[in-house]
Formats: structure tokens, C-alpha cells, sequence
């Protein structure tokens, strides 16, 4: 069944993203972001968007839900897929990421679940039309004082 894949292989590509922007920011070279993202675009019958990149200037999906806020910083990954979405972005500082918690509460959606420290953490939300938002930040391993945060939003079926 061709049509149960989709989520599993966004999930993955959002995995290698999140490995590559976090691990291997500066190492990675063009062949192989676009290999991957080539790769990503085919398994999902060119219906997936991918945007890998190691050190910043991803583009965020034309399509990205509008009552979802981004923080200000500079997406290294992103993934849309079916109305699932995925961006990764590193931020001038922790505290900017733990920030964004507030402005995705004051944009209308209910913190369902949290899990979170003094160096990070991870947020789930439920929002207008049954879309479910997970946020994540962590200290970034830059040395520079900034942070890493990862957010997926899914429409879930009624």
C-alpha cells in the first residue's frame, strides 16, 4: 500500500536532516545535500519538498501553515509532505527558543504535553482544526550560545 509510506519516509528524511544540520553543519557538501534531497523527493514520487542544508538558508515550504509562528533565525532543514511539515532552524540563543513557546501558545494553540530543563526541551500542541504542533529546542553545539529548535506540524484526520 503505497499510500502508508509517506509518513515514514518523512520521518526519516526529518531524522536525517536533524542528524545532518546538528552533527555535521559545515562538513556536509553540496553532492550530498542534493543527493539526499533527490533521493527524499523520489522515494515520495516528487511530491515531497526537501531543503538540506549544513550551514543555513533552507527555505521554508511556500506552503507552511500561517498560524504556525517561526521564530527569527535561519532554517538549516526542511520537509513538507501531504500537509506534514518539518524545519529545523538555529537561533541566536536558548532563551529566544524557549521564548517561542509563548508565541505559539498566544497563536491559539493548547500545550498538550511538555517535557523540559534549564538546556532545553520539548513541547507538544494542539491547535485550530485538529493540527498538532511539536517543538523542540536544545543548546546548540556552535560554542556561539545558540540553539537548535525543531518544529513538525500535522493536520490529523477527524
Amino acid at each position: 500500500m503505497p499510500a502508508a509510506r509517506p509518513v515514514p519516509v518523512l520521518l526519516a528524511a526529518a531524522a536525517v536532516a536533524i542528524a545532518l544540520s546538528g552533527c555535521a553543519s559545515g562538513f556536509i557538501d553540496g553532492s550530498i545535500q542534493e543527493g539526499l534531497e533527490d533521493t527524499i523527493e523520489q522515494v515520495t514520487d516528487g511530491e515531497a519538498q526537501v531543503d538540506i542544508s549544513g550551514e543555513g538558508g533552507a527555505e521554508i515550504p511556500a506552503d507552511w501553515p500561517a498560524q504556525v509562528p517561526l521564530p527569527p533565525g535561519d532554517p538549516i532543514t526542511s520537509t513538507a509532505f501531504g500537509g506534514t511539515y518539518f524545519v529545523t532552524m538555529r537561533v541566536s540563543s536558548l532563551k529566544v527558543g524557549l521564548d517561542h513557546v509563548a508565541a505559539i501558545e498566544t497563536a491559539g494553540f493548547t500545550l498538550e504535553s511538555e517535557a523540559s530543563s534549564g538546556t532545553g526541551g520539548l513541547w507538544i500542541f494542539r491547535g485550530p482544526g485538529d493540527m498538532k504542533v511539536t517543538y523542540q529546542v536544545a543548546e546548540g553545539e556552535e560554542g556561539d550560545g545558540s540553539a537548535m529548535i525543531g518544529i513538525g506540524v500535522q493536520q490529523e484526520a477527524s
